[in-house]
């Protein structure tokens, strides 16, 4: 048993080097929002000393959501520079979701099961890491230590409840006081984390609120979030105070809401696993979906009519995960800039899952099944991942000659008419051009101004005459008529490299094309008065 148990460790920390391998072992990656992140990373590490920057961006940080990625990326940036810095946020979550699920384990159900840390492995490659959504995955971390610590928070006054006496009192009474002032000193890093995953965490708590027994002031326990959530406050309240005196674009996905149909929204289900278009994710996503339905069934008929404080906490994580698939089927897809809304709840469902499901309530084949199955669907994933970064390699060849080409200081036009891959999903090719700031001052016309970069455009910034209908991740074509060339010294087109030669403006003048890349200079630009 203790063999079998090392090796299964070995097993596990094999497929974390994997992870390691996944983004730090090749030249291009093909999650998209990193290049940006990397992007941006650089400019604001070099703003305090870069006239150029200064003149067209405003760099206005404040405590929120999104403070933890930026002081990481800030410190990162120190030590390795801004695309290393990028990659090790990305690992960060990575790394850190299976041991989170399996400390949350250990805490619950006094054992790891280490299968279904393998299990975490694979959910980590999913749609969202190849987004690039790092921050979100990183705050998705924090929120599985604090819901842990709300299950331990409710579990110690359900015991005293039940009539806890003698040694198990006090032993309950400590659980209690321990795991809410740990609560409540977590809960803001988490926000800090990412708001949207904060706000997962404190819905799992009021929904596992629903659980019987019910009781009334069990609602109280609820304070523990009372200093997270005023901090949530003072940063709405100061976004909001901000927010007239810093210059704002209107985009293509700068305002409103938008709901998907029903086909789409069930769609969302596999995208915790989807990362090609080869379908085999799938299978692995719907391996996942069948071994933890079948194992929380067992969890919830064991505890449903059973009165143990571990009883009470299986119910607690079936309201929780309920509740979560409820709030996913009624919530948008998109909220003003804000994107993927309703998706991003799917992972952490099925993290709780992982997390609720009971040792005790499993038979000794469908427990050999659940530790066997996760490795499996674990070394599966990676194995598609690492397969298909390696295919990914020559798709993505030439971005490094034909970005070196833009030179300090110059005005890029980014127009990745066909940013996606024949073998990744979504649409990895997006912000490449965003690289070209991580060791000079450009000013690219898709960098993301809002509170969650803490860059604003200054006046006078060319991205506030682009057309309103510019959007970077889905361009489908180029109308030129509404672009205003004059206010951009470099183009960058990227399409397939099979391609026929784009069709631009006669102004344009070709400086550098390979593969899929192609970059023009455009000698009627305006001078730049920065």
């Amino acid at each position: 048993m203790i063999r079998r148990e090392s090796f299964s460790w070995l097993g596990l920390a094999l497929l974390l080097g994997a992870q390691v391998f996944v983004f730090f072992g090749f030249d291009a990656l093909a999650f998209m929002d990193l290049p940006a992140h990397a992007g941006l990373i650089a400019l604001r590490h070099r703003y305090a000393e870069s006239p150029f920057d200064q003149a067209h961006f405003i760099l206005a940080p404040h405590l929120g959501p999104y403070s933890v990625f930026r002081a990481l990326g800030e410190a990162f940036d120190s030590l390795f520079g801004p695309v290393r810095a990028v990659r090790l946020l990305a690992l960060l979550p990575a790394l850190l979701t299976p041991v989170a699920v399996l400390w949350a384990r250990r805490r619950l159900h006094g054992e790891s099961r280490i299968g279904l840390g393998a299990m975490a492995v694979a959910l980590n490659f999913g749609l969202m890491t190849l987004f690039g959504f790092a921050s979100y995955l990183l705050g998705l971390c924090a929120s599985v230590v604090a819901v842990t610590l709300w299950l331990e928070l409710a579990g110690a006054h359900e015991a005293i409840a039940l009539g806890a006496a003698g040694p198990a009192l006090a032993v309950a009474r400590r659980r209690a006081h321990g795991a809410g002032i740990a609560l409540t000193c977590f809960a803001p890093l988490v926000f800090l984390c990412h708001g949207h995953a904060f706000l997962v965490s404190a819905l799992v708590s009021l929904f596992s609120l629903a659980a019987p027994p019910r009781r009334a002031r069990r609602i109280l326990l609820l304070l523990a979030y009372a200093p997270a959530s005023a901090l949530a406050a003072y940063a709405a309240w100061r976004e909001h105070a901000s927010a007239s005196s810093l210059p704002s674009l209107v985009t293509c996905t700068g305002s409103g809401v938008h709901f998907q149909g029903l086909g789409d929204k069930l769609s969302l289900l596999i995208t915790p696993t989807l990362v090609t278009r080869t379908g085999v994710d799938v299978l692995v996503g719907v391996a996942i979906w069948s071994l933890l339905a079948v194992a929380s069934a067992s969890t919830v008929r064991r505890a449903w009519v059973g009165r143990s404080v571990a009883d009470y906490q299986s119910r607690a994580f079936a309201f929780a995960i309920a509740g979560i698939l409820i709030a996913f089927a009624g919530l948008p897809h998109v909220i003003g800039w804000f994107g993927f809304v309703d998706g991003r709840l799917v992972l952490p469902a099925l993290l709780l899952a992982t997390i609720g499901v009971r040792p005790d309530a499993m038979s000794p084949r469908l427990a050999r099944t659940m530790n066997c199955g996760g490795f499996v669907v674990g070394v599966a994933q990676v194995t598609i991942v690492l397969t298909a970064s390696v295919l990914f390699q020559r798709e993505a060849t030439g971005y490094a000659e034909v970005l070196s080409r833009v030179p300090p200081r110059a005005r890029l036009l980014n127009l990745p008419v066909d940013p996606d891959s024949r073998l990744f999903a979504g649409h990895p090719f997006t912000h490449y051009g965003m690289l070209t700031l991580v060791d000079k001052p450009i000013l690219a016309s898709d960098i993301w101004y809002h509170q969650g970069t803490a860059v604003y455009p200054r006046e006078g910034n060319p991205a506030f005459r682009l057309p309103t209908s510019y959007c970077e991740s889905d361009m489908r074509g180029v109308d030129w008529a509404l672009f205003h060339l004059e206010d951009w010294d470099y183009v960058l087109v990227r399409q397939r490299a099979t391609d026929a030669a784009p069709h631009v403006p006669a102004a344009l003048t070709l400086v550098e094309h390979q593969g899929g890349w192609w970059l023009w200079r455009n000698p009627a630009s305006t001078p730049d008065s920065a």
